[in-house]
């Protein structure tokens, strides 16, 4: 998770910021992805209320599908009407290409 605050996330450039090589993730220190409580460095501007009529199914995609996808198209920057090659068409695939 991007540390907000940093210098590089405030030049645009979120996930290159100076604390450590992982993009962020306090990643030995922490207790890993089962821990029963995790830490979220600037909570106040990585998390999300989950809205009325969406489960948890749907909302676990986001993270993972939507900005897999859009962190693709963004780097990708093709124009209106260009042409583009999508290998392994799965969800996150089918995803960029919707946006």
């Amino acid at each position: 998770m991007p540390v907000w605050r940093s210098m590089e996330a405030q030049d645009g450039v979120a996930k290159q910021h100076q604390d450590n090589m992982y993009g962020g993730i306090d990643f030995p220190d922490r207790g890993g992805s089962f821990v029963e409580e995790y830490y979220i460095r600037d909570a106040d501007m990585n998390l999300a209320l989950i809205p009325d009529g969406v489960t948890l199914e749907q909302a676990v995609m986001v993270p993972d599908m939507l900005c897999t996808a859009f962190e693709g198209v963004e780097q990708l920057n093709p124009e209106f009407g260009s042409s583009v090659a999508v290998l392994g068409i799965g969800s996150v695939g089918l995803t960029a290409v919707r946006w």
